[in-house]
């Protein structure tokens, strides 16, 4: 990095400041008034900088967000691990806010959807032959239903992070069942009578053919896969209770409570936080399956729980 660019990253709390050269080179033009250009980079937030993990989640769909023009007019939104953030910059620079929650604390909402239906019990009003859970991270079948009970496990949740779960289904006639929400998606609820405080589960962690389960405290607990029909608004399948388990997470050296930021196309600053340090990927560390390569990452331990950062599309 030259010794006379900008430092990457500066520190700040606050919020998540994210600044965009247009790309426009004569912004002076020949006199015209322009309109500023609207420019949309991606930010990908993670726990840690742990490039092979963030790969997985690369083409997520994004959540989109206007950036401000000033720090202090600057939206503050809730840091969640494993999303990227599509953040959309008019003119120069613009600015976004990032604040980290206690996830132990009461908001007040309830976190695991627990027994919302009458079933109980497994049930199938489909005609399901195959219903195979998949773990995202490593693209594997990590356990099946058979009959009554299943075969293999889920991966091991780390408290205060979460597991992403697609499935492979097959219809009675062993067509595939597309989760793409016409009608079909995938969810997930905390078995009847099981631990409702172990893992934490909302509507903002189903993704239709995909979805997520919260580690929220040390222990085991069950959940139940299920199929839900958009167009006539039930659940019509349900699957066996599986077993959940949250591990607590060992230091290992690494605070876990920092923020991580990957981006593709950008340059990022901090304006407030502590930073623990900030790279460019090199080879070999692309993510081969995604759209584009995240290039760069940088990680802040944010001054009282919130940072601010800017970006600068290349």
């Amino acid at each position: 990095m030259e010794s006379n660019r900008r430092k990457l990253i500066k520190g700040t709390a606050g919020a998540f400041a994210v600044g965009a050269l247009a790309g426009c080179s004569d912004l002076l033009g020949d006199g015209d008034d322009e309109e500023p250009e609207e420019v949309t980079v991606s930010v990908l937030a993670e726990g840690s900088p742990d490039v092979a993990h963030a790969c997985a989640h690369a083409d997520d769909p994004g959540d989109p967000h206007d950036a401000a023009g000033s720090a202090d007019d600057a939206e503050m939104v809730d840091f969640d691990t494993h999303t990227v953030y599509d953040i959309t910059v008019e003119g120069e620079s613009g600015f976004i806010g990032f604040e980290m929650h206690d996830d132990d604390g009461d908001d007040g909402h309830a976190h695991s959807h627990v027994g919302s239906l009458d079933h109980h019990e497994a049930f199938d009003e489909i005609g399901i032959h195959e219903f195979e859970v998949i773990d995202r991270d490593e693209d594997e079948v990590t356990a099946d239903v058979h009959d009554d009970h299943w075969h293999g496990e889920l991966p091991h949740i780390h408290e205060g992070e979460h597991i992403s779960l697609g499935a492979e289904i097959e219809d009675e006639d062993h067509n595939e069942l597309a989760l793409d929400g016409e009608p079909f998606e995938l969810r997930v609820e905390v078995a009847h009578d099981a631990e409702e405080d172990i893992v934490e589960i909302s509507d903002d962690d189903y993704h239709g053919d995909h979805v997520h389960i919260n580690g929220d405290h040390e222990g085991e607990t069950e959940v139940v896969f299920q199929i839900y029909n958009s167009d006539e608004d039930e659940v019509q399948y349900q699957t066996p209770p599986i077993e959940a388990e949250v591990e607590h997470h060992h230091d290992d050296g690494h605070d876990h409570d920092h923020m991580v930021f990957f981006t593709r196309d950008a340059q990022i600053e901090v304006e407030k936080g502590t930073l623990i340090q900030e790279a460019t990927l090199g080879e070999g560390a692309e993510c081969e399956d995604a759209d584009e390569d995240w290039e760069k990452y940088v990680e802040i331990d944010p001054d009282h729980g919130e940072a601010m950062l800017e970006i600068q599309p290349e």
